[in-house]
């Protein structure tokens, strides 16, 4: 891979680009050189940072507590990223998390443990712990204007089976509810974010953990109206799991990228798809 300067002000999903390529960077000599991991999560503010933590070290596949920073507030090279290193956090692999509406926490859903770590301080508060959370191969959501976290799947009981976990910072509880969409039970490694644009959480493809199979659809929840299917035009990308999936443009838009298919073939395509006049999807050419 060749050098390339990275501007921030002119490519607001590449953060995700780049925690997805991470381990194809040749890192020249610099203060502090991750080691390279797979199924790592992670958590951005534009223009200021890219927050990653654990994953699976690449030679060995062993779990690692791994956590670092990538700088946003400037420009650099491919070959040589603004890393910062961080005290150790949770040794754990893909799990739910979202940065908060406050833009200063990180929530995190780990162990039947959920966390809230501050950003600032790099300080951890244990929320709450509950033996039906589940956070793994998840992802979550906030509403920036209730604050409210989503987190499809996040819990699971002999009850209730697999329900939606929601946390209201305001009030400090979790709630769980009914997903009211038989398509999103046992689904897992499914890739979730906040539209602004449709105030809503968008949810793409993923895996059945009873049929093996991944697919290609695309949901919709809020509150008023629960969840919905879209209905999708244009290019739609293939079906696939553990994608990278972002807002972009004020949430007019949604960046997808990679994921594996259900024989685990890694891909590396771009999509994105303009959510003004209904979703439509195009591929996208980026240039790294």
């Amino acid at each position: 891979m060749q050098p390339h300067t990275i501007h921030f002000s002119n490519r607001k999903y590449l953060h995700s680009i780049l925690v997805l390529s991470f381990p194809l960077l040749k890192i020249h000599a610099q203060s502090y050189q991750p080691t390279p991991v797979h199924w790592s999560i992670n958590v951005f503010i534009e223009g200021q940072a890219l927050w990653i933590m654990g994953g699976l070290n690449n030679a060995n596949d062993v779990l690692t507590g791994q956590m670092f920073s990538i700088d946003l507030s400037t420009s650099w090279s491919t070959s040589s990223p603004a890393y910062k290193r961080l005290p150790d956090g949770l040794v754990t692999r893909d799990m739910a998390s979202a940065l908060m509406a406050d833009n200063k926490n990180w929530f995190i859903l780990s162990n039947s443990t959920a966390y809230k770590y501050n950003l600032a301080t790099s300080s951890w508060t244990t929320i709450k712990k509950n033996s039906n959370f589940w956070g793994g191969s998840a992802h979550a959501a906030t509403d920036p204007e209730t604050g409210e976290v989503y987190v499809p799947n996040g819990y699971d009981s002999l009850l209730t089976g697999e329900t939606m976990l929601s946390y209201k910072p305001n009030l400090d509880l979790f709630y769980y509810q009914d997903n009211k969409q038989p398509n999103l039970e046992k689904l897992l490694c499914y890739s979730a974010a906040w539209s602004a644009g449709l105030r809503s959480m968008l949810l793409f493809g993923g895996l059945n953990s009873g049929t093996g199979m991944t697919n290609n659809d695309l949901y919709a929840y809020n509150e008023a109206s629960g969840w919905r299917l879209l209905s999708v035009k244009g290019d739609i990308p293939s079906p696939r799991r553990s994608s990278c999936f972002v807002p972009a443009y004020q949430g007019t838009k949604m960046v997808l990228f990679g994921g594996l298919t259900t024989t685990l073939v890694t891909l590396g395509d771009i999509y994105d798809t303009n959510l003004d006049q209904g979703p439509r999807w195009r591929p996208n050419i980026c240039p790294i």
